[in-house]
């Protein structure tokens, strides 16, 4: 008879994988930490035009929203594989992985976090 951890051999290494890769994200935020310190720089320098630091400034919010939206997705992707799986806190310790909080969409409107239903409304609307 197969024990449990051999029935979730693929989710393990899959999630080893996806946890790889939000390990990268970080990497990339302390990226993101270093143009900050550009920009605190050129603001100090009398010769620093403003076209630089917004040039940076807009490279940096792209950046932070690109690392997020990946981050996110990692995450979401991570735990439908934990929750499907059964994957326990064992299992996931043992292969050093931690389960990340349920990501939550916020409402640009009222700042409220929206339903996993109204979400999954504007997932399919931005499909169309």
């Amino acid at each position: 008879m197969e024990n449990k951890k051999d029935n979730n051999k693929w989710e393990i290494d899959v999630l080893i994988d996806l946890n790889k890769a939000n390990v990268n994200s970080e990497i990339n935020s302390v990226d993101i930490i270093s143009k900050i310190d550009d920009i605190l720089d050129l603001t100090d320098k009398e010769d620093s035009s403003m076209d630089d630091i917004k040039n940076i400034a807009i490279d940096l919010m792209t950046q932070i929203q690109y690392t997020d939206l990946n981050r996110q997705k990692i995450e979401r992707a991570m735990n439908i594989i934990i929750n499907n799986s059964k994957i326990s806190e064992d299992e996931l310790s043992g292969a050093c992985i931690k389960k990340a909080p349920d990501a939550k969409h916020i409402d640009s409107d009222d700042g409220e976090a929206i339903s996993d239903e109204s979400l999954m409304e504007l997932i399919a609307q931005s499909k169309v």
